[in-house]
């Protein structure tokens, strides 16, 4: 990728900010921070490209978030699929529901194209190295960098962690590192060149069943991406990820794909994750790293986005001078863009773990697809409608029959 620099270049420059993570909210982040004039470093601790665990999926939301941030050409290029409808399965019943837009591009294509986005606007990007965050001296933050025999230390007016679930960027700082929900579901990812023809173009199948659920979604290479929240358990059960995918199609009434076993699959700690703060002095969160729920059609991309797009204000504010009250600012934002729409994905997936009311659900959304709409609208609401979110109410954890 043009662009990528050493370590030793990078102890060469004065940076404005050091973006860690070149995910898409690592990589809004430092596009639009470097559209804005600064000295911007990415680091990414993998080499690129790289696969991801994620469903592949960018509904409505993520989409108006990449137009505004001037990415969306980008996308286009790698000629994603087109979305329009959903199809949810759990007890052998199914009902197909009609999504408003969106679209399946894989992980692996989206965020080198992402990365390069940042590079072109002005970015340096620094690969396969890890960055740690530090202390504050004389006015900016010190960051460790390491890769195989080298370990040097830079600093920056202002620091994105973008860093991911299972990111280390954080691990010298006090109260910055996630708390998982020790009753979360881990994700497991694989995507399959060979599968049944019952799983076309367009659509997102969701097979659910009691140890977890799966998404299925056709990407821009014609492959199949298997992406699944399962228990822990179900996984140690079937005696693999593979097959506790198949498990979990068979029992919903979804067809295997005998590749599922062998494949290659990939895995995330638990799912559910909260950070006590997403903000301290010249330091910002976004992404995943600022906290995670189960998500669905696509709301954790949606939500990795309008985080990277929206710190990018507050950062640049950051780089001229720092003040207490920016810290206030992104917590303040986060809250608004991200953290009340996740409210109805952690009421989604209480519901999902509710054998009876998933399969009493499937049959009437067959006979009343209608039912579906505010839900399905909500999950697509642009981030202009964020200031609008209502309360959600959500399935007690106590209700009978779950």
């Amino acid at each position: 990728m043009n662009g990528t620099l050493s370590i030793s270049d990078a102890l060469s420059r004065e940076w404005d900010a050091i973006v860690i993570g070149a995910g898409p909210a690592g990589s809004l982040a430092a596009r639009g921070l470097a559209e804005r004039g600064r000295a911007i470093l990415l680091v990414e601790s993998k080499a690129f490209p790289r696969p991801k665990v994620c469903g592949g999926c960018l509904n409505e939301r993520s989409l108006a978030t990449m137009r505004e941030a001037g990415v969306m050409s980008y996308i286009d290029k790698l000629g994603p699929v087109p979305l329009d409808r959903f199809c949810l399965a759990a007890g052998g019943r199914s009902a197909t529901l009609r999504l408003p837009g969106g679209v399946a591009v894989s992980r692996i294509a989206m965020d080198a194209v992402l990365a390069q986005a940042a590079v072109e606007a002005g970015a340096d990007f620094l690969p396969e190295t890890t960055a740690t965050v530090g202390e504050v001296a004389a006015g900016s933050r010190v960051v460790r960098l390491e890769s195989p025999g080298i370990a040097e230390e830079v600093t920056a007016r202002v620091v994105v962690a973008a860093s991911g679930l299972g990111g280390r960027s954080l691990s010298r700082l006090e109260g910055f590192r996630s708390e998982e929900d020790a009753a979360s579901r881990i994700g497991i990812e694989a995507t399959l060149p060979d599968f049944p023809p019952f799983y076309e173009p367009g659509v997102i199948y969701m097979a659910v069943a009691p140890g977890g659920y799966v998404g299925l979604t056709r990407v821009e290479d014609g492959g199949l991406n298997v992406a699944a929240a399962v228990d822990s358990s179900t996984v140690r059960g079937a005696g693999g990820p593979g097959a506790a995918g198949m498990r979990i199609l068979e029992e919903a009434g979804f067809p295997v794909a005998e590749d599922m076993r062998e494949a290659e699959w990939r895995g995330t700690m638990k799912l559910t994750r909260r950070t006590p703060r997403r903000a301290g002095e010249r330091i910002f969160l976004v992404g995943d790293a600022a906290g995670y729920i189960e998500p669905f059609t696509g709301e954790g991309m949606a939500w990795a986005l309008a985080s990277g797009a929206g710190v990018v204000s507050l950062a640049d504010e950051s780089v001229s001078g720092w003040r207490t009250e920016l810290a206030e600012a992104w917590e303040q934002r986060y809250t608004k863009l991200i953290q009340n729409r996740q409210r109805l994905c952690r009421c989604l997936a209480q519901g999902l773990r509710r054998n009876w009311l998933v399969r009493t659900a499937v049959p009437a959304l067959a006979a009343m697809p209608w039912l579906a709409k505010p839900i399905i609208s909500r999950l697509n609401r642009t981030p202009e409608g964020a200031s609008a979110e209502i309360e959600t109410t959500c399935i007690s954890p106590e209700t009978p029959g779950g």
